[in-house]
């Protein structure tokens, strides 16, 4: 039996890694990134992939610095889809009240552009995180 780990980034409050435990079952999601392409969970585990996800928030200094020292970038080039396709790695910007605007650097709540150097999906969605802002 194939052993499948998802991996989550975390960056909304503190940097933080964690991994869902052993035989535990990730829910499954269809979410569509910021280009309008879809991204289903479970068609990605289902072809072998290993799923590498950033949840960040715009305006989150250690989201910023996480996304920014570019080790999921090289993994997503090196092992993503234009590499040896054995992984999907996907930034999901979790605050509810955060704009596109803003992952493209523009306002008040975020620390630069998100897409900047970033050549994997960026997802606008706060379905998995019910994150809000902290009061500025």
């Amino acid at each position: 039996m194939r052993q499948i780990f998802l991996l989550l980034f975390l960056g909304l409050t503190q940097m933080a890694i964690a991994q869902l435990e052993d035989n535990s079952i990730a829910p499954n999601w269809i979410l569509t990134d910021i280009d309008g392409r879809n991204h289903d969970l479970y068609s990605y585990l289902n072809r072998g992939k290993t799923v590498y996800l950033e949840f960040s928030a715009t305006w989150s200094g250690d989201s910023w610095a996480y996304h920014n020292n570019g080790y999921l970038n090289r993994l997503y080039k090196e092992y993503g889809p234009n590499g040896t396709g054995e992984v999907m790695v996907i930034m999901i910007e979790g605050d509810l009240q955060t704009s596109e605007d803003e992952i493209h650097g523009n306002g008040q709540r975020t620390y630069g552009n998100w897409l900047s150097n970033t050549d994997y999906p960026i997802i606008d969605d706060h379905s998995l995180t019910q994150c809000r802002h902290p009061q500025l």
